[in-house]
Order: C-alpha cells, then structure tokens, then sequence
C-alpha cells in the first residue's frame, strides 16, 4: 500500500499540488507499525483529484474528501483544510480549504497524530510529535481545552491511544480530560462504542483505570464493579463482550448503558451468553456440555471460557473438555441426535410433546453419549 500511495502522491505533485501522507500511517511508521491505512493531504481541490485520477469516488466532497482507487486499493485524499467553529462538540459548521499544509495539521487532535511525510521533503513535524512518540507522550495539538471543546470524542481517541500504546497523557491534556469530560454526553452511542471497542480490544485494564481516573463511568452512568479492573489483565481474549462483562460483573442495571451504545443484536447476545454462563457451575464435560445446549453459545464459547478464566469460575480447564467434546463428536444439541422430529411423529407423538421428548433426549444423551444411537433412542 506504501507504494500506491506514494504514485498518488507522485502524480498530485507533478500536477503542481504539494501533498503528503499525514495522520496514523505517518504515526505507525515512525513507531515501527505497518499501518492499515494510508492517508494522504494534497492542496488539489476535490475536482481536480478526480480529474487527475481515473477511478475515485467522491465520499466526503463536503469536507474535501474523495477515494483514490488504485490497483485495486482504496486511499483517503483530502484537500488542505481548516476548520471553522464547532457545533454540538463534534463537527466544525463550516470548512474552508486552503493552499497550506499547516493550516490542516493544526486542527488534527494530538501531536503525535500531526506529522506529515513526503518521499521528497520527509518528515514535516509544526507540534513536536515525533519527540512525543519518542518520549510516549499524548498531548494535543495546542491548547487541550480547545481541542475537546471542539470535538469531545478527542477525549476518548485520547484515552485509546494511552492504552494502545502505553503512552503516558501529558499533565494539561489530562485536566482538560477530566474537567470536559462531561461533554462527551453530547457524542453519539455508536461514536462512544467505536471507542470503547477499540481500547477493550487492545488493553483494557490500563485503559479502564484512566476511564474511571477522568470520570467516564460516572459521568455516562456506566456502573462498573471496579475491583474487576485489575481481573482486565488476565484476560486471554480480549473483546467488546468480554471486558464489558468483567466490568459489570454483579451489576444488574448494566442493560441501559449498553443499550445506550446502540451495539447489533450480535454483540448484545454474546454478552447475555457470557453473563448467563456465570450462573453454571462447570466440574467435568457433562456441565460444559449442558451449558452449550441450554445457552446455545458454542459460537461464544471463547469468550465465556477467557471470562470465566478471568474471574476465577473453574478449577479445571474448560478448553481440553471442549477439545475432547469436539474430538469424540460427542452429542450436545438436539440436530446432532441421532433421532429427530419426523422420527418421533412417526411414532405418534404430536405437537410440543416431540419439543418436550427430543430436550429430554438429548439431556440424557448429554450424560451419556454412548446411548445417541436410533435404537437405544426409540427405546428409551
């Protein structure tokens, strides 16, 4: 992708358009990361990067943003812009292009996230960000109260980047945090989740300490059970589900935050799975194999078992019984019996008695998975 990215920088410059790669990419080069993305800045206007190139798609002409589509690949380029007053604390009224790089690195959020790169000119540093990537500082670029005052959710990308890279958050930057933290009420659900998401994937227990330090439970109202956090670090898998669980493990009014978060049905499931699952006691394979039936979380299972690991729930090792289960083929859903509903109707039963017949069956079969044969079924 670097090298696509460089054609593209190649060909706005030999149009007479000073442009550079900018933001995280520049950041993960400098930190020795492969970057997922690349993002270029360019003092071209919208019109003529799609005049100059031969397949974009105008997805942001608004703000200055159009995709470059290259061998395939796709790349952010936007014009040089800046920002004019914020509404709602989140998006700027109005935005105005200009012919200067500074004047788009200025509004970018940390300094760490404002350098910029050309193969010609390298490294382009206004805020001093390659000394704080060096020195594993987050600071905003200038004044932090005026950075998330603009934008809040800056607060949370902030706390993000602390824990993803065990970066220490500079001491004006870390007031401002706490005194504007109440700010973020006014970013939406799906914004908060992104990055809630983000820093539960990546370290959460380090990222939950400064959660609860710049008050971010208790200004959304987020009830955690806070002597989890420290559980956060034994955690083998690392998810959205997992940590939320952890956190509001014992807290029974935990749906209205998350529903406040406007997640899918998917992650809400897995969630209710994983909670359900700490009701069971699990001692041998039988116990692992009626929660698979009853909660019907084999999808979930490595989740529930990196919780359950996390908060001390067994004294034997729920991955080997599932390796086994799996191994042996033994029986623990209904569709794995070897006896279904047309079997049983042909033996006259009718109705909710062939639900009631086939769970008995296979709770027995679940004690026993060497009575799953037609025969031994039909006669039991």
């Amino acid at each position: 992708m670097i090298k696509g990215a460089e054609e593209i920088i190649k060909r706005l410059n030999e149009q007479g358009y000073p442009s550079y790669l900018v933001g995280g990419c520049v950041r993960d080069i400098i930190m020795g990361n492969t970057p997922n993305d690349y993002d270029i800045t360019t003092a071209a206007t919208p019109e003529r990067i799609m005049e100059i190139f031969s397949h974009t798609v105008p997805t942001g002409l608004k703000h200055g943003t159009v995709t470059v589509i290259l061998n395939g690949i796709t790349y952010e380029v936007t014009t040089f812009r800046e920002d004019g007053a914020y509404e709602d604390n989140r998006h700027p009224k109005e935005v105005t292009f200009s012919k200067e790089l500074k004047d788009d690195i200025k509004r970018r959020d940390f300094t760490i996230n404002a350098i910029a790169y050309s193969k010609s000119e390298g490294f382009i540093d206004y805020f001093d960000g390659i000394n704080d990537i060096k020195n594993k500082i987050i600071r905003t670029v200038n004044n932090p109260r005026d950075r998330f005052s603009e934008d809040a959710l800056r607060i949370l990308r902030g706390i993000r980047f602390s824990s993803r890279f065990g970066f220490e958050i500079e001491e004006e930057t870390f007031k401002a945090m706490c005194t504007l933290m109440p700010l973020i009420k006014n970013i939406s659900g799906e914004r908060i989740f992104s990055e809630l998401k983000g820093m539960f994937e990546k370290e959460p227990a380090k990222a939950c300490r400064i959660l609860k330090d710049t008050s971010f439970f208790k200004v959304t109202d987020f009830k955690v059970n806070e002597k989890n956090i420290t559980k956060l670090e034994v955690l083998d898998k690392k998810s959205f589900e997992g940590v939320f669980s952890i956190l509001t493990e014992g807290i029974e009014d935990y749906k209205s935050f998350l529903h406040s978060l406007k997640p899918s049905n998917r992650v809400k499931s897995t969630i209710r799975k994983i909670k359900n699952s700490l009701n069971f006691k699990i001692e041998n394979k039988r116990d692992l194999k009626l929660l698979l039936y009853e909660q019907v979380c084999e999808e979930e299972l490595e989740d529930i078992i990196a919780v359950r690991k996390a908060l001390g729930c067994d004294n034997v090792d729920l991955n080997m019984f599932y390796e086994e289960i799996r191994k042996n083929n033994e029986c623990f859903l209904i569709k794995n019996l070897k006896i279904n509903g047309n079997d049983l109707l042909a033996l006259g039963y009718k109705g909710e008695d062939i639900k009631k017949t086939l769970d008995f069956l296979v709770r027995r079969v679940i004690e026993d998975n060497g009575i799953n044969k037609k025969e031994r079924l039909i006669e039991i």
